[in-house]
């Protein structure tokens, strides 16, 4: 089978399911398109190998966004690691863990954060 050829057919499939999960981690635009070539690179790697794991026991959607969106926690953990809201913020609630968020992992100031806060989460 021509795995290039895969990919190329479904490129379209691939953007609409990358611009689905990006929006589900919200990243931004510039973020979407990091995550565009991250999963492209990742599905031509090692000569195609996710393509060839595919064994058509699903359609090549659905295998293909559970790949993706596995990918998205990978590209998510690799831009800010694995990030947990401390005790003490989850005891405060969930504007202290947004607001912890965003300062400790995002690296906002707190000025800042407080006014991301204050214009995206009606708090």
């Amino acid at each position: 089978m021509d795995y290039q050829r895969l990919l190329i057919d479904h490129l379209d499939l691939i953007d609409k399911i990358v611009r689905s999960a990006g929006r589900r981690r919200h990243l931004s635009a510039g973020e979407r398109e990091d995550f565009a070539g991250f999963v492209k690179l990742r599905l031509v790697e090692d000569n195609y190998a996710i393509l060839r794991k595919f064994q058509s026991r699903s359609t090549l959607w659905t295998y293909l966004a559970a790949v993706i969106e596995r990918m998205s926690l990978d590209f998510c953990a690799e831009k800010w690691g694995r990030w947990r809201p401390s005790a003490m913020a989850e005891r405060l609630g969930p504007a202290a863990v947004v607001l912890e968020r965003l300062v400790t992992r995002d690296g906002h100031t707190v000025e800042e954060a407080i006014e991301i806060i204050r214009t995206h989460h009606d708090t």
